[in-house]
């Protein structure tokens, strides 16, 4: 229990930023809850842990300057996870890149990744908008992505 709450404490950020530019307030309280709470995300299936992400992102992302990766980390029954999504844009068509792994602890080993490429044979489209602007839609989500 203490290596939890040490990691909560480490890896959790106290204090994230609200969208009106007040800060909210996290406690630990609240991300011990979240740690224990059971969740029915299958991790060993790489489209329904896509499906979980893509789902928990708004409709309009910014995918900063690195190199067409959109990064993401959660937590699953207390495990941290990180992945990226990565748009591949070049001559040919773009393709979508998912990727996703158990991050290192100080108990845990970091994993090796697991990664697909997602296409309309998984019921994944991405649709160029123009040069800068894809829409990567799933399950009736749809994410704009702004690279």
């Amino acid at each position: 229990m203490w290596r939890l709450l040490l990691w909560l404490i480490a890896a959790v950020p106290l204090v994230a930023h609200a969208q009106d530019g007040a800060p909210r307030l996290q406690t630990l309280e609240a991300d011990i809850r979240e740690v224990m709470r059971a969740d029915a995300l299958d991790i060993e299936d790489p489209l329904k842990v896509f499906a979980f992400v893509l789902n928990a992102l708004p409709d309009r992302v910014t995918v900063h300057p690195t190199e067409n990766y959109y990064y993401f980390r959660f937590l699953h029954r207390g495990t941290p996870y990180a992945g990226n999504l990565r748009i591949e844009v070049s001559d040919k068509p773009a393709v979508l890149h998912f990727a996703y792994y158990r991050t290192q602890t100080p108990w845990h080993p970091e994993a090796k990744a697991t990664e697909i490429a997602l296409n309309e044979a998984q019921g994944v489209t991405l649709e160029k908008q123009d040069r800068l602007h894809y829409r990567v839609c799933y399950g009736g989500k749809s994410v704009a992505f702004a690279l």
